[in-house]
């Protein structure tokens, strides 16, 4: 059977517990330019706001295309007039159909997926 204390007693870390809890004045250790080579070797800060742009700009247009191809259904371009007339007035019809339960409880599980997904642009743009 294990001891309960498994940590050995190391008397040699007591001085460098002691300088660390000490809060030393102690000044910096030279770097000899250290530090300023590890900062330049990093690659350059990402712009968030553009990678969130961009992805909100890629969400929508597959958003719109899929609309695009459930709307059209896989049509052939001689077909191109009628079936865009036929869409038109399916989009009419999107109000009355929303209207539905089973419609603002998809339109809120949407809403929530997204809010889940954008958590950390949302948190950035809301006031705390």
């Amino acid at each position: 059977m294990e001891p309960s204390n498994v940590k050995p007693d190391s008397r040699s870390d007591d001085p460098v517990e002691a300088w660390l809890r000490a809060g030393t004045d102690a000044p910096p250790l030279p770097d000899a330019g250290f530090s300023q080579r590890v900062l330049s070797a990093l690659p350059p800060p990402s712009d968030r706001r553009r990678a969130a742009s961009l992805r909100l700009a890629l969400c929508l247009s597959g958003a719109v295309a899929g609309a695009l191809i459930a709307g059209l259904g896989g049509l052939a371009l001689d077909e191109l007039p009628a079936r865009l007339g036929a869409f038109g007035s399916a989009l009419a019809e999107i109000p009355v159909r929303l209207a539905t339960p089973a419609s603002a409880f998809a339109l809120a599980l949407t809403a929530a997926s997204l809010a889940y997904v954008y958590r950390r642009e949302l948190g950035l743009r809301l006031p705390h």
